[in-house]
């Protein structure tokens, strides 16, 4: 691909329209040689968002001319038995020394869900030892990590945090157009596609209707999901409480079951539809 050099981009006198032409061309180098797109939220002067986007294709041409290695030899080939050979005491010690070995070259790896010593041992010596990071002196002075669930997927804790983050913005009126865990098209059981525009515009109108939501309580009942490559679809459902104060600080008790359906796309679980106590 044909790298897009700097250009001088004084075309006239207009500072800030100058610096504005110069962030659109430094947008469009990064999106061109890096695949990268760029997103600047809240006031962010054009000034800032300029010395932002040079510092990153700054990082972006150091780290490109960056060496390799497996992370295996950047801890010198360390020696360790397989995981096969160890009791349970013996892989312990094995799992404690990799681990301060990791420590020492700045790696960290990090597991949200609970596994067994044994796994996390054999993921070590198995696969991360094969990963290939960048071998300059930035390990000296950063650390560099790694997440368990971004090799091994937990669907089911990955529903269960997005079920809590949902039930959480809900309470707080957090939940629009911007919100992530929100798929673009809601399907409804009918067939009926509503984009998600439109949902949003119905939650919030709803969350109007309201001061606040508080003393809430639930439970997450069931979580389950299909990975079929023709369905790829999940739920978690349970039921909830919780209190509705209206403006003239009147209470409206809300409860009953919730269920919350989600689609797998590009390897993120979204809401696709949902039942919510309170809400049609």
């Amino acid at each position: 691909m044909k790298s897009l050099g700097n250009h001088n981009l004084n075309h006239n006198n207009n500072p800030k329209q100058n610096i504005q032409m110069e962030n659109e061309l430094l947008e469009l180098k990064l999106r061109a040689e890096k695949g990268a797109q760029t997103h600047f939220m809240g006031n962010i002067s054009p000034e800032l968002q300029n010395v932002f986007l040079k510092n990153i294709i700054a990082f972006e041409d150091s780290f490109s001319k960056t060496p390799f290695k497996s992370v295996f030899e950047i801890l010198n080939k360390p020696v360790y038995p397989a995981e096969s050979e160890l009791n349970d005491h013996a892989l312990e010690i094995a799992y404690k020394s990799l681990i301060k070995i990791l420590d020492n070259r700045n790696i960290d790896i990090f597991y949200h869900g609970e596994y067994s010593l044994r796994t996390k041992y054999k993921f070590i010596t198995e696969e991360l030892f094969a990963e290939e990071i960048p071998c300059d002196d930035m390990l000296n002075v950063m650390r560099c990590c790694f997440n368990y669930e971004e090799f091994h997927p937990n669907h089911a804790l990955d529903i269960e945090d997005k079920t809590i983050s949902f039930i959480d913005d809900w309470m707080e009126h957090k939940l629009d157009n911007k919100h992530p865990d929100l798929a673009e098209s809601f399907i409804f059981p009918n067939g009926k596609i509503m984009h998600k525009d439109e949902i949003t515009i119905k939650i919030i109108n709803f969350f109007k209707s309201f001061k606040e939501f508080k003393n809430c309580k639930y439970s997450i009942e069931e979580i389950n999901f299909d990975l079929s490559p023709d369905t790829r679809m999940g739920f978690a459902e349970g039921f909830i409480k919780y209190t509705a104060v209206l403006y003239d600080n009147e209470e409206v008790q809300i409860e009953g079951p919730y269920k919350i359906y989600y689609s797998l796309d590009y390897g993120c679980w979204t809401i696709v539809y949902f039942v919510f106590p309170g809400f049609n």
